[in-house]
């Protein structure tokens, strides 16, 4: 075939694939509900006996899947030829710091994860079994990951006692791009 003809079929396949795209109905978002977990119930990473608790829940139910490292499966971006998506890691690598703790609860006593297969334990682990495993998780992740997912909960519960720290200011704007009085970027 000629190189014109090529660039001929290639230009009507995409605007073929571009026309689809536009008529096929789209799904409708994911939009988690707002879950809460038991009053009395509280993700601690600052709780020695409650972290220790997690950590043997954790290697007994959650590790064959998540790793003993929180490393999860390898290849955990790839859907599979089934639709489905592997064990995602729970360091901060994975995505797990981005939900808030009552629907992290709630997805693992039901299993209703997006595209992930996860085992149901409900009547395997309790609320709270639940609760100390993902203190136990937290207690891994480094202090701006924390404050991160402390703040996708209700009342940003669980942020971490360091936030209250003078010497842990936030700056308002990224220093690498902040403006000098001049308006030109900053070089640093």
């Amino acid at each position: 075939m000629k190189p014109l003809v090529h660039l001929s079929l290639i230009a009507i396949l995409a605007l073929s694939l571009t026309g689809l795209a536009l008529v096929m109905p789209k799904a409708a978002p994911i939009v988690p509900a707002k879950v809460t977990i038991g009053a009395n119930l509280r993700a601690n990473p600052d709780d020695p006996a409650q972290v220790a608790r997690g950590r043997q829940l954790h290697l007994a139910h959650c590790a064959s899947c998540h790793g003993a490292q929180l490393q999860g499966q390898f290849g955990w971006r790839v859907r599979g030829a089934d639709g489905r998506m592997k064990a995602p890691p729970q360091d901060p690598t994975g995505h797990l710091h981005e939900h808030a703790d009552g629907l992290i609860v709630t997805m693992t006593l039901t299993g209703d994860q997006i595209g992930i297969d996860m085992p149901r334990f409900k009547g395997i682990l309790s609320e709270a079994q639940v609760v100390d495993i993902l203190a136990y998780i937290k207690s891994t992740w480094p202090l701006a990951v924390r404050i991160a997912q402390a703040a996708a909960n209700p009342d940003k519960a669980g942020m971490p006692l360091a936030v209250s720290r003078p010497d842990l200011a936030v700056a308002e704007t990224c220093l690498a791009t902040a403006k000098t009085r001049s308006g030109r970027p900053n070089q640093q």
